[in-house]
Parts: C-alpha cells; sequence; structure tokens
C-alpha cells in the first residue's frame, strides 16, 4: 500500500493533520495484512475488497481519511433510502393521513431502533431528535437549570461546541471550570459526599468519550463516579453530559452500564447519509431538570393568540422536537445502521480502524528529516499501545528540520 500525504511547509509554520480511517483502498490487501501490527483486526474478515467494488466505487482513484470530518455511505444503502422514498408516501408527522401515519412509524421505528445500538430502550431514555450533535448540545445549555450556585465543569478537550454552552451558565450566573483528565481521575478516586434529598443545586459536567483532535479516549466509568454525589468540591447534584460524536462511529456504548444523563452524537459521521440528524438522548430520571421555555410546531399542544395560555406535551419527545421532524431523513437512518452491522458491526469496525491506525503511527513516527529529527509530532496516546487510551484518529504536526 502506498499513501501519499502532500503538506505545504512555509517558513516555520506549522500544519497540523488529521487522518481518521475506516475503508482505506489497498492496491494488495493481501500484501498489506501482512505488513500491520494487528492483522486479524483488519479487512472485516475478508469483505474489504468487496466493499470496495460494490459500495465505494466512488474511492477507485481516491483515498478517503476525513472520517472525523463525516462519514461516508454505501452505495447500496442509498440506493435502498431513496427506493423507499419512491414506493412510500410520507407526510408530515403532525398531521392525520395515511403518508403521515407512514412517517410516525418509521420515527418511532428509528428511536427504537437507536436505543437498542445502544443497548438501552425506552424505558429508560428519550431519543429526541436534532439537526446535530451541535444542535442537541445546544439545546441542553439552553435548557439546563442554571443558577448562581451551579457549576459548569468540561475537560479543556471538548469540542468548542460544548464550549458555547458556558455562554448559558454565564448568563445565568453560573461560574465554569476548565480542567484536565488528571483532575477528573483525581476526583473519582476521592470518596465524594452523597447528595442530600433537599439540595436544589444543580451542576454539569460535560467530556466526549473520544476528542476529536487528536483521538484520545476517555473513561466511560466517569459516569458513574460523577452522577449524583457532590463532587470538585461543589454542593448539589451532579449531571453528566456525554459527547459521543467521535465515538460512535468506531465503538460501541452501552447505555445499560454507562447511563450518562445527556448523550450527544450526530448520524452522519456514523454512516455517512443522511446528513443534519442528529440526536439528544435524555434519561428518564434527569429530563424534568430541564427547563425548555421555547415552542412551535409540535412542541405544542394548544395556545391563545391574545394572551399567554398554551399548553405543551407531557412527552419529552415532544416538548423537546420544535416543528417538523426531518422524517424522510429519520426513515433513511435504518440502512445507515445496517450498514453497520452488515460489517460486522462496532466490534468489526474497531478492529479495522485500530489496525489501519497502528500502521499509519509506526509509519510516520520513523520519519526523520536529514538531521534525524523528527518530521511531525504526533498527538493522542498512540504510544500506549492501549485502544482503550486512543481511538483511530492520527493528528500530526509538521515540524522543520529545527524542530519548528
Amino acid at each position: 500500500m502506498v499513501l501519499t500525504v502532500c503538506l505545504m511547509i512555509m517558513g516555520a509554520c506549522e500544519i497540523a493533520v488529521s487522518f481518521c480511517v475506516l475503508v482505506l483502498a489497498v492496491a494488495n490487501s493481501q500484501r498489506f495484512r501482512k505488513s500491520i501490527p494487528s492483522p486479524d483486526g483488519y479487512g472485516y474478515g475478508g469483505m474489504l475488497e468487496s466493499l470496495k467494488k460494490n459500495d465505494f466505487s466512488r474511492f477507485r482513484d481516491s483515498v478517503y481519511v476525513d472520517y472525523t470530518g463525516a462519514g461516508q455511505y454505501l452505495d447500496s444503502q442509498i440506493a435502498k433510502a431513496f427506493e423507499e422514498i419512491k414506493k412510500t408516501p410520507f407526510g408530515n408527522t403532525h398531521s392525520n393521513s395515511p403518508a403521515s401515519k407512514n412517517s410516525e412509524i418509521e420515527v418511532d421505528k428509528a428511536r427504537k431502533l437507536i436505543l437498542e445500538w445502544f443497548h438501552t430502550s425506552s424505558e429508560e431514555y428519550d431519543v429526541v431528535f436534532t439537526s446535530g450533535a451541535t444542535a442537541s448540545l445546544h439545546l441542553i445549555g439552553e435548557t439546563f437549570p442554571w443558577t448562581r450556585n451551579s457549576h459548569f465543569y468540561y475537560l479543556r478537550e471538548n469540542h468548542n461546541s460544548v464550549l458555547g454552552i458556558r455562554e448559558f451558565a454565564l448568563h445565568n450566573g453560573a461560574k465554569f471550570h476548565v480542567i484536565n483528565s488528571t483532575d477528573v481521575e483525581d476526583e473519582c478516586k476521592a470518596p465524594g459526599a452523597e447528595q442530600s434529598s433537599g439540595d436544589e443545586i444543580n451542576n454539569l459536567f460535560a467530556y466526549p468519550l473520544e476528542e476529536n483532535f487528536s483521538g484520545k479516549m476517555y473513561p466511560k466509568e466517569w459516569i458513574n463516579l460523577i452522577q449524583g454525589k457532590n463532587r470538585f468540591h461543589c454542593s448539589g447534584k451532579w449531571y453528566v453530559l456525554l459527547d459521543i460524536a467521535a465515538f460512535a462511529p468506531t465503538h460501541d456504548l452501552d447505555l445499560s452500564k454507562y447511563s450518562a444523563d445527556f448523550v450527544v452524537l450526530s448520524f452522519y459521521k456514523m454512516f455517512g447519509f443522511p446528513t443534519g440528524i442528529g440526536a439528544l438522548l435524555i434519561r428518564h430520571a434527569s429530563a424534568s431538570i430541564l427547563n425548555k421555555m421555547y415552542y412551535g410546531g409540535g412542541s405544542v399542544l394548544q395556545t391563545v393568540t391574545q394572551s399567554g395560555d398554551h399548553r405543551v406535551p407531557t412527552s419529552t419527545t415532544r416538548r423537546f422536537e420544535d416543528g417538523t421532524p426531518n422524517f424522510l431523513g429519520i426513515s433513511a437512518l435504518k440502512f445507515g445502521f445496517e450498514a453497520l452491522a452488515g460489517v460486522g458491526g462496532p466490534a468489526a469496525i474497531n478492529k479495522h480502524t485500530m489496525a489501519v491506525t497502528h500502521y499509519l503511527y509506526g509509519k510516520l513516527k520513523s520519519l526523520r528529516h536529514y538531521n534525524g529529527q523528527p518530521v511531525l509530532e504526533i498527538y493522542g496516546n498512540h504510544a500506549s499501545g492501549d485502544d482503550a487510551a486512543q481511538g483511530p484518529i492520527v493528528t500530526v504536526n509538521v515540524k522543520t528540520p529545527a524542530g519548528e
């Protein structure tokens, strides 16, 4: 396999480049298999060549390594999606017609499928459809019950969409704190006082399971260790907001074991199509604290023009989904999940991506300038060799021979 990446260095300018590989075009997969550190995990059990030929023909002359930016759809996946909307009439879910019933059925099926994918059910979580992970984060920031006694803690490695929540916290007088993983580990080792029943202070801790800059991974165990305790020397109840936008495309998450209060993701990151659809998973036990003010479309049952009287649904999904949901896109989600399951699901995807990642890291690490200095600074936890600490993202900084 020859993978050529062209990088331009202008003077002492440093350029950061990220690679995240899900399906890599390989000229001779058998020869490549012999050269990688983890050959057993590579190639989706021999399916890679077939996938390239039948479902990724558009990449015949190119290599796609921007899976952190967006996943790639299978040809068969979108063919099934468009065939369905050609044959089945769909309509507004807020209407009452055969077409709208078709949409309603598909939306309900999609919610159930998402919960099953993450090993939970509607008895524990609600699925609120949004336009993406960023919109989901916005919704939490806007509706979280901030007070002057509240605290918002987040890792410095969070996506900037998480940092935007800070503005809602500050607007309501709350305090924010930027911490690193060592701070969280130290806090989790401490016993933490149990929250008293009369404590009405609500605090939020946000972190990604995989950060999308270098692919560093963070422990799921933090969720259970932070929830419900008086943590970080702050009184009150703690809620955990989990960003799995970078994690979900290549890893499995069991929400029955690690029950974060709020979980955000984007589906195009997982399987490329459709774009513009994400989800906010809200744990039932935490839904009641969220204070949503705006209503519109399906998120209101009745409103009076001449006064402030209105009535909103009791259902969490109806209450948080303003306007008409993207029912055509939502109906296509099942074909994306089917595509992932077809290559072996998260376990097979993780093995393949990590096999390629280990190979790429080893090759990039060996690059040297004429004077022996490394060509690249490589970020993340790759050197640990621990797949629980590092995801399939390789981010490098191109250095001059002087190390600048």
